[in-house]
């Protein structure tokens, strides 16, 4: 059913993503990060600011049970760091990269001077298929996309050096190990819409030596990628950034409110839920600001963690009886939190009734979302950079998949109205 320009536009709208940090546990993540500066020493003011980003440092990998975490001015920036090391050191030419995943995933790859080779996936679970290693050395980018963790065991060997990407997938954990901690290297994102939500930022993460569970990097080799890393970041304490950042923190967490973001997403030109591909992105820089907001996010898992599950399981629980695949169903996942959605996948039998379903949600203001609308193969930028990887499994997800909201401002009547619609949409189908 298509909407006419005589059909009100709903007063209440979800975004497809949420829970930027409140003003509370900012104040809060501001008092640790003193005190853990105050506990290593160093100057007060904004001569300080490497201490302060020291002890932020220092919060994360404790938060998070890792060695150590290199902090950046974005996911995208920390992953471009990584591979460039990678690169550098071992003579790395080319990354597998998930044929369906963020394009910035690629993006970072392509910038730190690596071909990529895609890797098909699985229709209804999404992993990631396994693929021949390359002649040479090569990186590894695990996907664990919509916090679905990608196996780890498959990818072993001494030519491959695996990088588990945790921007999606930080809260979920696989036998006891957090994704991020899984192997020799991962990456996190604190962006909007990532598991932990903050204002920017992102970070390199360091495992100690006895969680790995690969060793194609020895030890004292990846204390000179840490020390190479902390050098080639782009850090600020200016007035500048810190009062940009400030209004962000302020204004953000409202925005959202699903009152305002209905007047936030009827705003022509913003360009909400549109995917891009930028290879030529700039240094972002990190500040004060990014660091409390990621520590804020941490300190409030517990609760965003249980959130999360609870309307997953409400999802799934409303469509099981539909004709949908569920991809966290499919690989047996039981909502019993030890593997968290930062959003709930849905796949369509068809693109039709993906496309009709994404109206009518629209049309009812339940921020689903179509997720990256290609695979990674079909991104005209990246082309150049592609030697290996076709990819029609992730191509036909591309047209399928839709994404259901599981954050803070999701109700039962949300998830009841949905659960309406897709049973209308497969209906008339």
């Amino acid at each position: 059913m298509a909407r006419t320009d005589s059909r009100p536009k709903p007063s209440r709208v979800l975004a497809p993503a949420g829970n930027f940090p409140r003003s509370t546990d900012l104040k809060h993540a501001r008092r640790l990060i003193k005190h853990a500066a105050s506990e290593i020493g160093g100057d007060e003011g904004s001569s300080g600011y490497a201490t302060r980003l020291k002890a932020a440092e220092r919060l994360i990998a404790q938060a998070l049970g890792l060695d150590r975490v290199i902090c950046a001015g974005s996911g995208k920036q920390a992953l471009a760091l990584l591979c460039g090391q990678l690169k550098e050191r071992y003579g790395c030419t080319h990354a597998v990269v998930s044929a369906y995943t963020c394009p910035d995933v690629a993006a970072a790859v392509v910038q730190a001077g690596l071909r990529l080779r895609l890797a098909d996936v699985t229709p209804e679970t999404l992993d990631m298929l396994l693929l021949s290693p390359s002649a040479g050395p090569e990186v590894v980018v695990l996907s664990n996309l919509f916090g679905l963790p990608d196996r780890t065991d498959i990818w072993s060997g001494e030519s491959r050096i695996v990088v588990d990407d945790a921007c999606q997938a930080v809260l979920s954990a696989v036998d006891d190990m957090s994704v991020g901690a899984r192997t020799q290297f991962g990456v996190l994102s604190f962006g909007r819409g990532k598991s932990l939500c903050g204002i920017g930022g992102g970070a390199v993460l360091v495992p100690s030596e006895e969680g790995s569970t690969h060793s194609a990097v020895d030890p004292s080799a990846i204390r000179g990628v840490v020390r190479e890393l902390q050098r080639s970041r782009q850090v600020s304490a200016s007035a500048l950034s810190s009062l940009k950042h400030m209004l962000m923190l302020a204004v953000l967490p409202k925005l959202e409110q699903p009152k305002w973001y209905a007047k936030v997403a009827s705003l022509p030109g913003l360009g909400l839920g549109v995917t891009s591909c930028e290879l030529d992105f700039s240094d972002e820089v990190l500040s004060e600001q990014m660091l409390a907001a990621a520590i804020a996010q941490l300190s409030s898992a517990p609760e965003i963690t249980r959130r999360s599950l609870a309307n997953a399981r409400r999802w799934h629980e409303r469509l099981e009886d539909l004709d949908i695949i569920e991809p966290f169903v499919e690989r047996g996942l039981k909502f019993d939190g030890n593997v968290i959605p930062t959003r709930y996948p849905v796949i369509l039998r068809s693109a039709e009734q993906r496309d009709d379903l994404l109206e009518r949600m629209t049309e009812a203001g339940l921020g689903a979302s179509p997720s990256y609308d290609r695979a990674l193969v079909e991104f005209d930028e990246l082309k150049p950079y592609v030697d290996e990887g076709d990819c029609p499994a992730a191509k036909e997800v591309a047209r399928r998949i839709v994404t259901l909201p599981v954050h803070q401002y999701v109700s039962e009547d949300d998830i009841e109205r949905g659960r309406a619609i897709v049973r209308e949409v497969l209906s008339e189908s």
